[in-house]
């Protein structure tokens, strides 16, 4: 695959999200898909339930990829999350690195900074 490719399917994963589409996972995350800031999902059915439970509580949960590169196997990218989470708006910006075998996301590592209150 090449770098636009991966980046389109790092965008698919925030489109995931931004459209309520769990089902998506099975398309765009390898069947051993790691994110190691949450180590208890492993795998498109995990993070596919992950995200329906997630927008079940925070509709209003949005990804927005605010910039992104690529190199070979690799894509890192700033995002910004919004979400009412107990009632009170909530935001975070974060950087992710994502590695991607044919085609599909195997690993992505996050650090994440609440903004605001």
């Amino acid at each position: 695959m090449n770098t636009e490719e991966n980046k389109n399917a790092v965008l698919a994963y925030a489109r995931m999200w931004n459209e309520h589409k769990g089902e998506l996972a099975e398309e765009i995350l390898a069947e051993g898909y790691v994110d190691h800031a949450h180590p208890e999902l492993v795998g498109p059915k995990a993070v596919a339930s992950m995200v329906d439970k997630t927008l079940a509580a925070m509709p209003d949960f949005r990804i927005e990829m605010t910039s992104m590169i690529a190199e070979d196997d690799l894509v890192a990218f700033r995002e910004t999350i919004t979400m009412t989470r107990e009632g009170a708006p909530q935001k975070l910006e974060g950087m992710s690195f994502v590695r991607l075998k044919d085609g599909k996301m195997t690993d992505r590592w996050t650090c994440y900074e609440r903004v605001g209150k």
